[in-house]
């Protein structure tokens, strides 16, 4: 990647950062979404397209991801408590 697209990706951070505190609450688990968000843009070559749209879109469905994934984990888990008693 070159200097400019570097450069263009980290004058985003901030703004990434804030909506997946906004998606995610403020939490370890919103820099986790912001930092697997970033190598989704690094690896799709985000900085030659519509950069702000792109980074939601990716932010929306990765924290979508992690909730239904930590919904189905919850759910398991109140289902072995419910079976032991």
């Amino acid at each position: 990647m070159n200097e400019l697209n570097e450069e263009l990706l980290r004058s985003q951070d901030e703004w990434l950062r804030r909506m997946a505190r906004h998606l995610v609450g403020p939490s370890a688990a919103a820099d986790d979404l912001a930092q697997e968000t970033w190598v989704a843009g690094i690896e799709a070559g985000a900085a030659r397209m519509a950069l702000r749209p792109w980074l939601f879109r990716v932010l929306s469905n990765k924290a979508s991801s992690s909730l239904s994934a930590k919904r189905r984990s919850d759910d398991g888990l109140h289902m072995l408590q419910r079976d032991a008693n």
